[in-house]
């Protein structure tokens, strides 16, 4: 096993573009990432994507190309020439290679011995490569594994300024992944799968001694940003950048759908049935604490209401729509007022 560093101004202009292209696929308004134009240390929710004015650079969102950059990052892009040099010129003042390598290696120095056992004792490792990208912008981690030729090649990327834990956990998700393409089978298929099965690595086995500040990445999806803040700066740089969330959801004896996803009624009680019609009956305006009450309890709401069961009702529904991968908070909650079903994010 070999591994690398590499940092310059190429590998930062395909992280801005790597970001870039998930926010006009969408990707992170849908699994409830903020995308913020400042850095956020310590919340991996938090996606730094600096304001460099793209707007300026001509048809820098509309050329941008849609599910090819995440493939790997070894791709020849099609971008115009002039759209890369617009876009290095506006990097370039955030590149500061000596502080950038000096902090990766401080922080993955004291734990490579041990690290590396692990993932020998887990995987194998013979014959591959891992290139270890720094960067200071995006998530805290990300992942490109490549077999291409018999050669085996995993490139990371490892935002510096959060916990050396996202590094390890972005190897072991690599390796799952890469372990996927050489089986072709269809284990851990999907990411939010991948992440579930190394946060389980990551937190019950050995390696978890060595990474006790890991923060499991399936807490982006189960547990909501609760800093209004962050919230409303992202709310307003997605819609500054064009591309907020637009939900269309509708509701049928049998059937709710929310945007393609489709879940069957079944699965909510009857009491959440008369709360999600409520909210889609009224979407984008706040429905009054009272008003879920009376839709819930009817005529014996003055006896039974009660806003710890109305609450209580919400997180129910939350919970299978995150089952059914509706990962984006739909559902706002106003205090002192109601509830809100969402039609943009």
């Amino acid at each position: 096993m070999e591994i690398r560093f590499e940092y310059n101004i190429a590998t930062e202009y395909r992280r801005i573009l790597f970001v870039a292209e998930h926010i006009k696929s969408c990707f992170y308004q849908e699994f409830s990432f903020a995308v913020l134009p400042y850095p956020v240390t310590g919340n991996p929710r938090c996606i730094y994507f600096p304001d460099l004015h793209y707007e300026e650079i001509k048809d820098f969102w509309k050329v941008l190309p849609l599910k090819k950059i995440n493939i790997h990052t070894k791709l020849n892009l099609s971008l115009p020439p002039i759209i890369e040099e617009r876009l290095k010129e506006r990097i370039m003042p955030y590149l500061n290679e000596k502080k950038v390598i000096s902090t990766l290696e401080g922080k993955w120095d004291p734990i490579k011995k041990e690290y590396l056992q692990f993932l020998t004792n887990l995987f194998d490792t013979k014959d591959i490569e891992i290139i270890i990208r720094p960067t200071i912008f995006g998530t805290c981690s990300s992942y490109f594994p490549i077999v291409k030729n018999g050669k085996r090649m995993i490139y990371v990327y490892y935002r510096i300024d959060t916990d050396i834990s996202h590094l390890a956990e972005v190897i072991i998700s690599s390796f799952l992944y890469l372990n996927m393409i050489q089986q072709r089978k269809h284990i851990v298929s999907s990411w939010k799968k991948r992440e579930i099965t190394t946060d389980m690595l990551m937190k019950n086995s050995k390696i978890g001694q060595l990474f006790k500040n890991y923060t499991p990445t399936s807490h982006i999806w189960e547990k909501p940003l609760e800093n209004n803040k962050l919230w409303q700066d992202h709310r307003q740089y997605i819609k500054k950048l064009g591309f907020p969330l637009n939900v269309k959801v509708t509701i049928t004896n049998t059937l709710l759908q929310i945007n393609s996803i489709k879940i069957p009624l079944t699965q909510f009680t009857e009491d959440q049935k008369r709360i999600l019609s409520l909210l889609v009956k009224h979407k984008g305006n706040i429905v009054e604490f009272e008003d879920v009450g009376e839709a819930i309890w009817k005529e014996d709401v003055c006896e039974k209401f009660s806003l710890w069961s109305i609450a209580k009702k919400i997180e129910r529904i939350r919970r299978t729509l995150r089952e059914y991968n509706v990962h984006f908070e739909i559902i706002e909650t106003h205090r002192k007022s109601g509830y809100k079903l969402k039609y943009s994010c």
